[in-house]
C-alpha cells in the first residue's frame, strides 16, 4: 500500500483552522509548523505544502528547493503568488492560489471604489469638510453605470465576482483572458492579444489578473493612451501589473477620469508619491480582501479539497500557470 500523502502547513495566521479541516480528510497526514527550522525539517517528508504569501520568504523557498524533494503540490492561502515569483521555488510542481476564497471581498471592495468615484462620493466628502453646498460642481463628477462597458482584465474567481456585480448594475462586461475562451458571467470574452482593442471600448477598467512574468507592466503608457473614453480605472491585482508612473500622468492629464487603487509598487506607497495628492483617486492599503467573515472557511475548504485531490491523483483546483 502506498504511503498516505503528508501535508505541511506554514501559514502563521491560519494554521489552526486549516489543520482542523485537514484532519477530517481521509487518507492524509498533516503537520503545522511555526518557524523556518520546523519547516526545513518537516518539508523533507512533505508531499504537499500549504503556505501564506507573507510566510513565503527566501528562507522558505530555499528550504523547499533543498529539502522538499517529494513535494507535489504547493498551495498558497493568498490570492496572489508574487512572493513565489520573487523568491523562486521547485520547478514543475503545481502551484495553486486561493483567489476563489478571497474573490467576494475583493470584488466588493473594487465595486465600492467604482461607486464612490462614479457617484462623486469622494468629492462630496471633501465638500462636507468645507461645509460647501456646491451642487453644480459636484454634478460634474457624477455619472451612472447602466449601459456602460466594463473591461475586466482577468477572468478568474475575482474577475467573475466583479462581472456579476457589474451586470447587476446594467453594465456590459468584456473579460480578458489568455485564450479568449468564453467564461460564464461575462457578456463577451476576448484573448489578451485583443486587450488594446478592448481598452478603446472601456468606460471602466478593472484589473484583477495574477502577477506573473507575463503580466508585469501589462498596463503602461501605450495602453493608457488607448483608453479613449476616459474610463475609471480600478486595480485590485498587484502593483507591478501597472506602470504606476504612467498611470499617475494619465490621471493628471485627464486621459483617465479617476482611479481606485488597492495595490502599489512598492508597498507601502511612499509618502512622496504624487498619487497621494490627486483628488480623483481613492487609495487603500492593500486591504481589498479583508473583512469577509467567510474567507477563512473558504480557504480551509479549498485546502481540504486539494489535499483530497492530491491523494487521489485528480486535477487540482485554482492552479496557476507561472508563465501566464
Amino acid at each position: 500500500m502506498s504511503r498516505a500523502p503528508h501535508i505541511v502547513c506554514h501559514t502563521i495566521r491560519f494554521d489552526e483552522e486549516i489543520l482542523q479541516r485537514l484532519s477530517t480528510v481521509d487518507g492524509i497526514t498533516v503537520e503545522g509548523v511555526k518557524d523556518i527550522d520546523g519547516f526545513s525539517t518537516a518539508v523533507e517528508k512533505a508531499d504537499g505544502v500549504i503556505v501564506s504569501g507573507f510566510a513565503y520568504d527566501k528562507k522558505v523557498a530555499d528550504a523547499l528547493c533543498d529539502h522538499g524533494k517529494n513535494v507535489r503540490w504547493i498551495q498558497f492561502t493568498s490570492s496572489g503568488i508574487d512572493t513565489f515569483l520573487r523568491h523562486g521555488g521547485p520547478a514543475n510542481v503545481p502551484v495553486c492560489n486561493a483567489a476563489s476564497a478571497w474573490g467576494q471581498g475583493v470584488a466588493e471592495h473594487a465595486f465600492a471604489m467604482l461607486l464612490s468615484l462614479s457617484r462623486g462620493i469622494v468629492h462630496l466628502e471633501r465638500a462636507r469638510i468645507r461645509k460647501d453646498w456646491d451642487q453644480k460642481n459636484i454634478l460634474t463628477h457624477v455619472t451612472g453605470l447602466e449601459g456602460q462597458t466594463a473591461v475586466i482584465i482577468g477572468c478568474g474567481e475575482i474577475g467573475k465576482s466583479i462581472a456579476s456585480r457589474s451586470a447587476a448594475f446594467g453594465m456590459k462586461t468584456i473579460g480578458i483572458n489568455r485564450s479568449g475562451t468564453s467564461v460564464s458571467g461575462f457578456h463577451q470574452t476576448v484573448p489578451i492579444s485583443e486587450l488594446e482593442r478592448a481598452l478603446g471600448m472601456a468606460d471602466v477598467v478593472f484589473v484583477c489578473v495574477p502577477l506573473t512574468e507575463d503580466t508585469k507592466a501589462l498596463i503602461a503608457a501605450k495602453q493608457f493612451d488607448l483608453m479613449v473614453r476616459c474610463p475609471i480605472f480600478i486595480n485590485v491585482a498587484r502593483g507591478p501589473v501597472i506602470d504606476q508612473a504612467a498611470l499617475e500622468l494619465a490621471l493628471k492629464d485627464g486621459r483617465i477620469r479617476a482611479a481606485g487603487l488597492d495595490v502599489f509598487a512598492p508597498e507601502p506607497l511612499p509618502s512622496d508619491s504624487g498619487l497621494w495628492n490627486l483628488e480623483n483617486v481613492i487609495l487603500s492599503p492593500h486591504i481589498s480582501g479583508q473583512g469577509d467573515p467567510n474567507v477563512l472557511k473558504r480557504i480551509a475548504e479549498l485546502c481540504a479539497e486539494n489535499a483530497s485531490r492530491l491523494r487521489g491523483g485528480d486535477p487540482l483546483l485554482s492552479q496557476v500557470s507561472i508563465a501566464e
